[in-house]
């Protein structure tokens, strides 16, 4: 398992008490420039990034978990959720007080006060005169916090924050959450924030990102700056690829598909056969597809969402009955042996796309991969804004449909068609990866049940602690 042991100088937002985040013991934090006195500490410090993105509750499976519940592709075993969880999540009674949301807004920030942690050291450039000072090493430990930071912010807003509304692009003022780019070093100075608007989150994430792409680019992809690389380390390419999940969720859509192509372009990807072996491998293994994993081994899981999903465990979801009825003829991701949904001799249908006889205790978590990028750059070329470049979406939309099915489809006459069209395919190739929730508000279609895509009882409680510690915080309603 990795190390750090000068955490405890900077995990303030770890405090699991309201009382307790006020009543700090001095002695338990370090200054930072006692804590990061050499290259090999701030190398330890982004490692642990690495281990904070893995967990389950910031770049981990709970998010996928946390929005299937109010989204429409599967159905809910409403005796698996756990009270103070799940079950509040699912019946929108959420509170200050539920556990689930509690360690999720403190693991998020945890991890962003580590990047935090790192962005500061190296731009204050007090590490500089040492010996064993490396540019290139502090370049990517830079954009890795970056990174981090970006995409922590916009994974947690997507929860906290109203949905952002694409016809406002640019006015977005609703409170989103705060966006710190500030650690927080010792006590509970610098806890006081006010929340960001989710306009700011998303500015601030994709300026995070463009500063990582630029500290990359020299670089060229992982391959070339890390050992024994399997895509489990930011490199421009990953970068890159969030940068137009958060564009395309933002309704930038030109910008979005620009940065998608050059992806697709790169040559460093390909679309794999078999879509389900993105979400099954472990340790080292990954495949082609791929853009960012977060690995698990034996000694450091990742918080892969098979729990919630996988037969071979005690899944929440299973799919709904028309499911099935919505993929195309000879599917691939319906095949019992490649496909997301398993068929047992009885008849009865469970998820798959997680299914591994270990997979909840040890598959590796995939972040991006090169066929959102495909449908990503479809959409936005279509969308209001886009580029209106129909041909390259209907290539992009034909190249993944032949791979799934075999055969071409039959491509519709007008652009709007084509865009419903493309939707779907999104809607399916995405099934189960926690993208229909957030595709539903981008959209403005309903939720689960009927419940509208901004109804305030889906938004997250802001966490007692933080509410009690924060005397700037608005709670949501």
């Amino acid at each position: 398992m990795r190390q750090l042991r000068i955490y405890i100088a900077i995990f303030i937002l770890t405090i699991v008490s309201c009382k307790k985040v006020l009543d700090i013991e001095p002695e338990n934090f370090l200054q930072n420039e006692d804590a990061i006195t050499t290259p090999a500490d701030l190398n330890n410090l982004v490692e642990s990034i690495y281990d904070g993105m893995q967990n389950g509750l910031t770049l981990g499976g709970n998010r996928y978990i946390y929005g299937e519940l109010f989204s429409d592709d599967a159905d809910v075993l409403e005796s698996q959720l756990n009270a103070f969880g799940t079950l509040e999540i699912y019946n929108r009674t959420m509170t200050s007080q539920i556990s689930d949301l509690r360690n999720m807004w403190r693991e998020g920030y945890s991890t962003i006060n580590r990047a935090n942690n790192v962005i500061r050291v190296i731009e204050n450039g007090s590490l500089e005169t040492h010996e064993n000072y490396n540019p290139q090493n502090f370049a990517i430990y830079h954009a890795t916090a970056l990174f981090a930071r970006a995409a922590i912010h916009f994974e947690m807003v997507r929860f906290w924050g109203s949905s952002y509304d694409t016809d406002q692009s640019g006015g977005n003022s609703q409170l989103g959450i705060p966006y710190r780019l500030q650690p927080t070093l010792e006590g509970p100075e610098g806890l006081d924030i006010a929340r960001n608007s989710v306009e700011e989150v998303y500015s601030n994430a994709i300026s995070d990102l463009q500063k990582s792409i630029d500290l990359l680019t020299p670089f060229g992809n992982g391959s070339a700056i890390y050992t024994d690389w399997h895509r489990h380390k930011v490199d421009v390419w990953s970068a890159k690829a969030y940068l137009s999940r958060i564009l395309f969720f933002k309704g930038e859509y030109t910008e979005a598909s620009a940065i998608c192509e050059e992806i697709i372009s790169s040559g460093n990807f390909s679309l794999s056969n078999s879509p389900k072996e993105n979400f099954i491998q472990s340790a080292q293994n990954y495949t082609d597809g791929q853009i960012f994993q977060l690995t698990s081994i034996a000694e450091d899981q990742s918080g892969n969402p098979a729990w919630g999903y996988s037969r071979f465990g005690s899944p929440l979801f299973y799919p709904k009955n028309d499911v099935m009825d919505k993929f195309h003829l000879n599917d691939s991701r319906l095949t019992d042996s490649e496909g997301y949904l398993y068929v047992s001799f009885f008849g009865d249908s469970t998820i798959s796309k997680y299914d591994l006889p270990n997979a909840v205790n040890g598959i590796n978590m995939c972040v991006l991969r090169l066929a959102e990028v495909y449908l990503n750059a479809a959409e936005a070329n279509l969308s209001p804004g886009g580029n209106g470049n129909s041909t390259r979406s209907a290539d992009l939309y034909a190249e993944l449909y032949q791979l799934r099915t075999g055969t071409l489809p039959a491509i519709p006459s007008t652009s709007d068609s084509l865009l419903v069209e493309i939707q779907k395919e999104r809607r399916l190739e995405l099934m189960f990866e926690g993208d229909r929730y957030h595709n539903l508000k981008r959209m403005k279609l309903p939720l689960r049940g009927g419940v509208p895509y901004n109804d305030p009882s889906v938004l997250f409680k802001i966490p007692q602690e933080e509410m009690s510690g924060n005397s700037l915080m608005i709670q949501n309603p």
